[in-house]
């Protein structure tokens, strides 16, 4: 695929959501262009302590080898660095408003278009996987995450508190471990994916409308 095509098809949907939020007047201007150098600088955060992290990865073999790399060094990494990036966003004390939750689909989809093209560059076959996959699995993820910022909770308890954040990193390392075991695995990860999609889309609909 040519790199230019390559980098069109990772773009497509984070643009997308931008175009739509900016029409529907979800997201002011400046939040989407805030959310390009913010996702890219959650993603460089999140690579640098991946290698950090990394070596723990290969001392630990077999099933405690995939488990720390899917639950640890990919998925907490990743939810954390993301967390970040939605917070300086929205700013500080984030009301649950559905801008807060547009934004952080914004940065999801922005983070997984940065991450996509890193791994597709190399390998261009690739790139269709994991925008089926990896793609949904990072803008849910996001949206849990600004459920958990606004202290709006999720499906399986309202009201502040950790869970949010603590349901998507599970969910991510489940999907993350069993994407690596493959087999039986890849069933257990997409199963992970599926109900990470459906408490995202919970969280997204309970937002209200206009700022709180």
């Amino acid at each position: 695929m040519h790199p230019v095509l390559l980098v069109a098809a990772c773009f497509l949907p984070p643009l997308a959501w931008a175009v739509r939020s900016l029409r529907t007047g979800l997201l002011p201007l400046r939040s989407v262009l805030g959310s390009v150098p913010l996702s890219l600088a959650a993603v460089l955060a999140a690579s640098l302590s991946q290698i950090l992290l990394d070596p723990v990865s290969l001392v630990l073999s077999g099933a405690p080898g995939i488990l720390f790399s899917g639950f640890i060094v990919a998925a907490l990494v990743e939810e954390l660095a993301r967390l970040a990036a939605v917070a300086l966003l929205s700013g500080s004390r984030p009301a649950p408003s559905r801008s807060l939750f547009a934004g952080a689909l914004l940065v999801g989809l922005f983070f997984s278009a940065f991450e996509n093209l890193a791994y597709a560059l190399p390998d261009p076959s690739i790139l269709w996987l994991r925008t089926l996959t990896s793609l949904p699995v990072h803008a849910a993820a996001s949206l849990l995450g600004a459920a958990f910022l606004s202290g709006a909770g999720c499906a399986l308890r309202a009201g502040p508190g950790p869970l949010p954040l603590l349901i998507a990193v599970v969910l991510h390392g489940t999907f993350s471990s069993g994407m690596d075991a493959g087999g039986a695995g890849i069933s257990v990860a997409l199963l992970a994916a599926l109900v990470l999609g459906i408490l995202a889309r919970d969280a997204w609909t309970r937002a209200p409308q206009e700022e709180a």
